[in-house]
């Protein structure tokens, strides 16, 4: 992982990624950990998983020494996959499993890396 100052595009993709992750992290615990209880509420849920996926996907080829010291975001990539590919069949348990026990500690990670840079971070972000 770097030890300078981060990318202002890796620390827009760690502030998507965190911003993403926050959210799918407070629906879930409303929902004491059943994310597929509510149609609606599923739906928000797999699409914020997938800008979660796609930002680790962008953040991988972009900055590559910060992703690979961040842990779940290849794991969040093929559920991004999944999501895209496997639409009308969706692993609700593999989708549980990441975000009930990955998630959270990518979460942690992101918002650290963003804590500290966060001189760096430009205020619309």
């Amino acid at each position: 992982m770097q030890t300078g100052a981060l990318q202002i595009r890796t620390l827009g993709l760690l502030w998507q990624i965190h911003d993403a992750a926050s959210y799918v992290i407070e629906w879930t615990r409303e929902a004491s950990g059943d994310i597929t209880g509510d149609h609606t509420r599923t739906m928000a849920i797999e699409r914020q998983v997938g800008v979660v996926g796609e930002a680790a996907r962008r953040l991988d080829a972009r900055d590559p020494e910060t992703a690979k010291g961040i842990p779940g975001l290849e794991e969040a990539v093929l559920l991004l996959d999944m999501l895209l590919l496997e639409y009308d069949n969706v692993d609700y348990a593999r989708l549980t499993n990441f975000v009930n026990t990955v998630l959270p500690g990518l979460d942690r990670v992101a918002a650290s890396l963003l804590e500290q840079h966060e001189h760096s971070v430009p205020e619309h972000l």
